[in-house]
């Protein structure tokens, strides 16, 4: 992880989700480097990069909560 601002960080390494309507409920497994990022007076970063890498065609929202 690297901190680019108090707002906004970066990620690299793997992120593997597992939602039940999404990808049939199996992994889904993300490879990289991935930015979250802090909007307003949100608790969390939010990861910019939101096009899941299933067949499904879904936005797909990550967030990291503190």
């Amino acid at each position: 992880m690297t901190v680019i601002t108090p707002l906004h960080i970066r990620i690299t390494g793997t992120i593997i989700t597992k939602v039940s309507h999404i990808n049939g409920g199996k992994a889904v497994i993300r490879k990289g480097t991935c930015n979250f990022t802090i909007a307003g007076a949100r608790k969390y970063w939010r990861m910019r990069e939101m096009s899941n890498p299933s067949p499904d065609k879904v936005a797909d929202y990550i967030d990291i909560y503190f």
